[in-house]
């Protein structure tokens, strides 16, 4: 990973399952051309090299290191993980001199000041033995480092360097799967580069093992041993073997990406993987081993329809990343590496540079949004949903019993229970977030119905799941709707989100608890940005910084562009508080100084032990409360049915109906009646001689659906019955691992 200096605080290591790679036990000897190994190094420090330290950094770090070549303000002695001091010593210092003094473009280019300084750190890290609690740091973390200064200073690194260094490697091999194995094998691949007419070498260096070795990647635990050409050439094919799609761990079929389980995992894992495959792509481009065309279009379509998509204006939405949003900044820097990745691919990737300059251009608020990105998308694989505007962004994520929540690992997401369990995220700016998460309520995570006043469900790797398998969506690519059956410790509510052409209608239906705890469906908490707007009852209301309101009679309220419309009469609390916190309640090796920030929220109080209460509101983009009041006298939306069997919306202008069935049954309108007769979202779109008819089922349904509508009409899979005036309009839908999916069918009147 070449993308981030601060590696250990970011990158950790994935489970992803993936083919093996298969050889034959016996590897002949070929030669890698001496013009090959130069043109890959080079191709190395070229990417490793960016960012150097200018002259002032250097010399800064020159006079701060001690006698020995350490430096004070670095605990050498900890063992802990999350992050592991110790490697700041290679990340934070080796590695940039390393780079100043690799660079071409570096005032300190070769300075052989520099380079003894260089040396002398190196020995001190080469001399001792640092441990750590964590794996990954000693198989991965540190060899990783090592490799990258080592290319940096090519000829510089002795040859007792080499075989310490080596020592410090030994347990890189190949082994594992998904992004781990994708370190490793970079790490083996660079180690073939540094061994490259060094002979073959074990972890003591003796040369008399100079000859053929017989190996199998299967258990290739010995490659430290391998000659060089046959190393690189290994590491290279198992690169190349790590991109597929597949329905485990690892790239999914809608471009989203799990890992740990079927659990979403963009803004860590996801984009490491890409990072680290967009590198080696490069790198490798234009030799004997470059990646062939059918893998370079399935990083691309990874990159553009699955981690494009969750980025908004510089900074990546909370859904999209993970346990590791405990980290201060982390959505900027998702979303920088982001772009850093996509100007990469343009080299990697140049017959496909002009799709990724427009998603550069975008967040960098240079042009308008790619048509690529627009509109709606549901991960039908991860039960995310994304819809993107001209000027907004929405988002829900769900899980199930087999879909998992956010994981809590290593100290790291204590406080994120509820992260999956419909967290429904807001964007116009892009920071409308930015690190609220050490003063959030983390309760009241916004889009969730949740207790108020319980402590927070224990979380692990495993995150948590729902207890009911009814978790879906479906999308015609312009708009979409999202539900889930809510249950977990005594809570259950039947949630659905109806995204249409105005704005998202939230339904809830049936929410129940008999425990004796206040539930709340939270709307929104991030961070206030200027007065808030009321309108409650007749009067319209300014609510400044340290107030709050709440009331039956509150219609609607504006906050920083955006609207929300209350459809029916809720029990609704309005604060912009200070909120107080820190880092480390979230992340337990992170400060403890305490965090203030001004925060707005809003929610509905369903009380103590609610039974069957329900919820009806709207989130839409508004320019001003003028707007928010005018779409409020005369709103383009209806809400047909609301109930636990039933949750049914019109967008009137656009004749847009869309609907969850909770089980078969019939809903009858005005012009015509429509019967299901299984579980399945459906979303009907009306026009003089058409009816656009888009269904999908959750995935551990049964993935066949029947429609009778009113009417006659042809299309496929439809059947007219002339007596009774009604039309059956069949839909076989995927398996897995296409379970889920959508599917739409135009039918025509006649």
């Amino acid at each position: 990973m070449r993308f981030n200096n601060n590696k250990q605080l970011f990158i950790w290591p994935f489970r992803l399952v993936i083919l093996g790679l298969f050889l034959p036990s016996y590897l002949p000897a070929q030669q890698i051309d001496s013009g090959t190994v130069t043109l890959i190094k080079n191709r190395i420090i070229e990417l490793e090299s960016t960012g150097y330290p200018v002259p002032d950094s250097v010399q800064k770090m020159l006079r701060s290191m001690n006698p020995d070549g350490g430096w004070d303000g670095i605990d050498y002695k900890s063992v802990g993980v999350s992050p592991w001091p110790p490697l700041n010593h290679l990340g934070n210092y080796v590695l940039p001199l390393a780079k100043a003094f690799a660079n071409p473009q570096s005032p300190d280019y070769r300075s052989s000041e520099l380079a003894k300084a260089i040396h002398k750190s190196l020995d001190f890290w080469l001399i001792h033995n640092f441990t750590t609690q964590n794996w990954w740091e000693p198989d991965i973390g540190i060899p990783m480092t090592l490799c990258n200064i080592f290319i940096l200073m090519g000829n510089e690194i002795t040859y007792d360097e080499f075989l310490r260094g080596l020592n410090q490697m030994r347990g890189s091999y190949i082994t594992q799967t998904g992004q781990n194995k994708i370190w490793r094998a970079g790490i083996q691949l660079e180690i073939g580069l540094i061994s490259y007419k060094r002979g073959v070498n074990n972890l003591i260096g003796a040369p008399q093992l100079q000859g053929q070795v017989r190996i199998s990647a299967r258990n290739n635990s010995n490659v430290l041993l391998m000659d060089a050409s046959r190393l690189i050439r290994l590491a290279a094919d198992t690169l190349k073997a790590g991109l597929l799609v597949q329905p485990g761990e690892g790239i999914q079929p809608d471009w989203s990406f799990h890992q740990h389980g079927d659990q979403l995992q963009f803004g860590n894992y996801g984009l490491d993987y890409a990072c680290s495959e967009a590198e080696w792509a490069y790198i490798l481009s234009g030799t004997p081993f470059q990646y062939p065309e059918e893998k370079i279009s399935i990083l691309r379509r990874f990159i553009l329809n699955g981690l494009s998509r969750v980025v908004w204006k510089d900074r990546m939405d909370i859904n999209g990343l993970g346990r590791h949003a405990v980290y201060p900044n982390f959505q900027l820097y998702c979303g920088k590496r982001l772009l850093q990745l996509l100007q990469l691919m343009t080299k990697a990737d140049p017959s496909h540079a002009s799709e990724y300059q427009e998603v550069i251009g975008f967040n960098k608020g240079e042009s308008s949004q790619p048509r690529f990105l627009k509109g709606n998308n549901y991960y039908w694989r991860s039960a995310l949903m994304v819809s993107r505007f001209i000027d907004n962004y929405m988002s829900v994520r769900m899980c199930s019993k087999a879909i998992q929540s956010t994981e809590s690992g290593i100290g790291e997401n204590l406080l994120g229970a509820h992260l999956s369990d419909g967290a429904t995220f807001i964007y116009q700016y892009g920071n409308e977030y930015k690190d609220i998460f050490p003063v959030w309520d983390w309760h009241r995570i916004p889009g969730v119905t949740s207790y108020g006043d319980k402590e927070l469900p224990k979380i692990g790797w495993d995150g948590l799941h729902n207890e009911d398998n009814f978790v879906g969506g479906m999308s015609d690519s312009l708009f979409g709707i999202a539900g889930m059956f809510f249950k977990r410790d005594g809570l259950q509510a039947h949630k659905a989100w109806f995204f249409g052409p105005d704005g998202l209608i939230c339904l809830g239906a049936g929410v129940t608890s008999h425990q004796d705890y206040k539930v709340l469906t939270t709307i929104n908490q991030n961070l206030y940005a200027g007065p808030i707007t009321v309108k409650k009852g007749g009067a319209t209301t300014k609510l400044s910084a340290g107030k709050s309101i709440n009331g039956y009679n509150i219609k609607w309220v504006y906050q920083n562009g955006e609207g929300y419309l209350f459809l029916q009469k809720e029990n609704v609390f309005v604060e912009a508080i200070k909120q107080k916190g820190n880092w480390q309640r979230i992340h337990e090796t992170s400060s403890s100084k305490e965090i203030q920030k001004d925060v707005f929220n809003l929610w509905i109080d369903h009380g103590s032990t609610p039974l069957n209460s329900t919820y009806a509101y709207m989130i839409l983009p508004v320019k001003n409360e003028k707007a928010l009041n005018s779409f409020a006298v005369n709103p383009a939306v209806r809400i047909i049915q609301n109930s636990s069997s039933l949750q049914v919306v019109e967008f009137t202008r656009e004749k847009l109906l869309q609907m969850i069935f909770y089980r078969a049954d019939s809903l009858k309108l005005n012009n015509f009646t429509i019967s299901v007769d299984a579980a399945c979202f459906l979303m009907i779109v009306q026009n003089r001689s058409t009816l656009k008819v888009t269904v999908s089922v959750p995935p551990e349904l049964s993935n066949t659906v029947h429609l009778i509508i009113s009417g006659h009409y042809n299309g496929e899979g439809c059947v007219y019955y002339s007596q009774k005036k009604q039309t059956k309009l069949s839909f076989i839908l995927p398996n897995d691992p296409f379970a889920g999916k959508s599917e739409s069918k135009i039918l025509y009147r006649q």
